[in-house]
């Protein structure tokens, strides 16, 4: 399993973990080390900033492509609804799109297993002091060690 660089700035006051615009940058080129249409970015803990680096992600791929990059705002989302996340993802990279969701944890919520096994790759997102190793495991063993392209690092909030 490949890791990304960590990421040493933490966000504003009461702000999820955010990364500077260089570091989004190489984080966008390093997940395209690895060819995929669909990535989801899954928090190892509750409370992580799985959405914030997603969204900003998409943003990234969408200015480096010169086309739009779907975010798919997965967090939340009861288990019920995981076949129309997945419906919506795979019909946007079927049309030639790329696309990016963001969902919580697997060890708050299963919603997050099926999407990430109908995705091409995961991103795992921690935050340093804050996701035990543990459940770093779990959401290993559930997703899948192959299907993992890496692990964010995030200093918590101030």
């Amino acid at each position: 399993m490949s890791f990304f660089p960590q990421v040493t700035e933490a966000a504003e006051a009461a702000a999820a973990p955010m990364l500077r615009e260089r570091e989004l940058q190489q984080l966008w080129f390093a997940t395209l080390r690895t060819s995929w249409s669909s990535l989801v970015v899954m928090d190892t803990h509750p409370g992580g900033g799985a959405l914030e680096v997603a969204k900003a992600l998409a943003d990234v791929g969408g200015v480096q492509r010169g086309s739009d990059v779907r975010l798919i705002e997965a967090t939340g989302a009861e288990l019920g609804r995981a076949a129309s996340i997945i419906s919506e993802m795979t019909t946007h990279v079927l049309n030639g799109g790329l696309a990016v969701a963001a969902v919580d944890p697997v060890v708050q919520s299963q919603t997050g297993v099926p999407i990430a096994m109908a995705a091409d790759a995961v991103l795992l997102v921690v935050t340093l002091g804050r996701t035990g190793l543990d459940a770093v495991e779990r959401t290993v063993e559930l997703v899948g060690r192959e299907r993992i392209l890496g692990c964010v690092a995030l200093h918590p909030a101030a």
